[in-house]
């Protein structure tokens, strides 16, 4: 059995994979105290594992951390960590130094290519918002950056005096509370972003969605979105098996 670990900014993010079947588990956020037990909890009950392939975008600290308990579970286990580079699994990487896409860019883009061919915008909408293009031949094309919805609105928060957090959705539009202004102003800024580049380059391609905003975003685009949670872990089931 395979262990798939996407380690993102903020949560980690487990499956396990037996054969060619693919068993989505949990999500921790490893910010939190004692997140290593919580993470013994989830993962003590698992069967034997063999393998851990690990993508992070965060410090490698906490893949050690985690690699440490996986070892203590299972001490014969084999540790992959997926790195960018500048072609894999048919995708061709669009940066000038590849290895700096982040991972999570790069096993998205590997899935999104594996499951439908033709053009498509690959957009993860969780810490940061990242937006790729990808060509159906897969060439990668470049990509775009920009602070996350919750970023977004914890600038808004940390940087004036006045303006406050925000802990709730509320209905999208022009508001008569500062809550649900900055609710709206942040929601329509992402989906802005998104909307834009797709009119300026290209508007008949598909558009993939993933990360913990998606949901919440795809309401607001006038495009058919296809809402794909375990996208870096499909690509990382992939990039193990090429």
């Amino acid at each position: 059995m395979k262990i798939l670990l996407d380690i993102g900014n903020s949560r980690l993010k487990w499956a396990w994979q037996q054969a060619h079947d693919f068993f989505s588990q949990g999500a921790l956020d490893y910010h939190q105290a004692h997140f290593i037990d919580r993470l013994h909890q989830h993962w003590q009950n698992l069967p034997q594992a063999d393998s851990l392939a690990i993508a992070t975008v965060s410090h490698q600290s906490i893949a050690e951390r985690i690699i440490d308990l996986a070892k203590q579970l299972w001490p014969a286990i084999y540790i992959i960590q997926a790195q960018t580079s500048a072609q894999k699994c048919g995708v061709k990487n669009a940066y000038r130094h590849p290895e700096k896409l982040g991972i999570d860019r790069w096993l998205a883009l590997i899935a999104a290519h594996h499951k439908q061919p033709g053009n498509c915008w690959v957009v993860d909408c969780g810490t940061a918002i990242t937006m790729d293009y990808l060509h159906a031949d897969g060439q990668h094309k470049g990509g775009l950056i920009c602070p996350g919805l919750h970023m977004m609105r914890q600038s808004l928060s940390q940087n004036t005096q006045l303006l406050p957090a925000i802990e709730q959705d509320y209905v999208t539009g022009l508001a008569d509370f500062t809550e649900a202004a900055i609710y709206s102003g942040t929601l329509l800024a992402a989906s802005g972003l998104i909307e834009q580049s797709i009119q300026n380059l290209d508007k008949k391609a598909r558009l993939i969605l993933t990360g913990g905003d998606a949901s919440r975003i795809a309401p607001h685009l006038n495009h058919d979105t296809h809402i794909e949670p375990d996208l870096v872990l499909t690509g990382l089931s992939l990039y193990c098996e090429d």
